[in-house]
């Protein structure tokens, strides 16, 4: 059995923390805001999760 600490608790979240951030990015690039001007600037690096 796997000894539960602090280290691999944090560790375990931040791969959760980096995988919503992934999912959140991905589902932004793929959709626009409805109001034109106020549709934001995406970040570099973006355009490869946008599908076309």
């Amino acid at each position: 059995m796997k000894k539960w600490n602090w280290f691999n608790f944090k560790t375990d979240m931040w791969k959760v923390v980096a995988s919503l951030a992934l999912i959140i990015t991905t589902v932004s690039v793929n959709t626009t805001c409805m109001f034109e001007y106020y549709q934001p600037k995406m970040p570099k690096g973006s355009e490869k999760l946008k599908h076309i």
